[in-house]
């Protein structure tokens, strides 16, 4: 299931030609395996450059251009149509993705009541926006520091996406201890919290698989964080728009590795035709 993090760049609320997705700040793989009870999570670099279909607003394909991956949820005409485009991209580049489940970053604080609050420790400063969120401290983030936490970038240390990244990271394995203390005292959370998030959030999952997690974590073997290696390089308007941007170019036997870790699949030498 493919999880993201949308920024507020688009007019999502218009339909039709005035329609413009947002782009794909946050975006994470994430594995449930109810055969063998094994789950685990992929992030993926919202820089990495990969075939992007560029969509119009009926969803009809128009042209492939090699895109940064955060920009595929630009392209259709409608929430749905620029998550199913984002899906396709992310399948295309790990070859499998079965539901998606898109939360806007503007919604972060929210996701974070209905966890009820997660413990973190701050690597970077943050006393800008907060004077309690200095480096080095032990803090449960109330909502507005989960969004803040969450979404800064530029203003926060290197200024790196890589560098969000490791937070989001943080966040999302504090967040799990957080849904294993909420389920053990509420079997029924996963599928409260599950609705909650809907109210704005866009989703083709199934809620089945995802309420099952919750309730059986400490049955299950967590494979972890299982992340792509690579290079990240200026580029020169890929956008058209005169400037440069990091750019991230997966390592392709990293991608395999991490691909054959995350998935019960098997190599068998064959490859498709061009």
């Amino acid at each position: 299931y493919l999880i993201m993090g949308t920024d507020a760049s688009g007019n999502e609320d218009a339909k039709g030609e005035a329609y413009q997705g947002s782009m794909a700040d946050f975006l994470m793989l994430m594995m449930i395996d109810e055969t063998d009870k094994k789950y685990g999570f992929m992030p993926l670099n919202r820089d990495t450059v990969t075939d992007i279909q560029m969509i119009d607003h009926n969803g009809d394909l128009m042209d492939y251009r090699k895109l940064y991956l955060c920009t595929a949820h630009w392209y259709g005409g409608s929430k749905r149509q620029s998550c199913i485009n984002t899906a396709d991209a992310v399948s295309d580049f790990l070859h499998g993705v079965n539901g998606y489940l898109a939360i806007p970053m503007d919604h972060i604080s929210d996701l974070n009541h209905v966890l009820g609050g997660v413990t973190v420790t701050l690597e970077d400063d943050f006393s800008k926006e907060d004077p309690a969120m200095t480096a080095g401290t032990t803090l449960t983030l109330t909502d507005e520091q989960a969004a803040i936490f969450l979404r800064g970038r530029m203003e926060v240390g290197d200024g790196e996406n890589t560098s969000r990244m490791r937070r989001q990271k943080a966040y999302l394995q504090a967040a799990i201890s957080q849904i294993q203390l909420q389920s053990s005292e509420d079997a029924k959370f996963m599928a409260k919290a599950y609705q909650q998030i809907m109210e704005y959030a866009t989703s083709d999952m199934n809620m089945n698989a995802i309420t099952k997690l919750g309730q059986h974590l400490d049955e299950y073997e967590s494979l972890g964080f299982v992340e792509i290696a690579g290079e990240t390089k200026l580029g020169y308007d890929r956008l058209e728009d005169g400037k440069e941007h990091a750019e991230f170019f997966a390592d392709e036997q990293s991608l395999k590795d991490a691909v054959f870790k995350l998935f019960p699949l098997k190599d068998t030498g064959e490859r498709e035709e061009d």
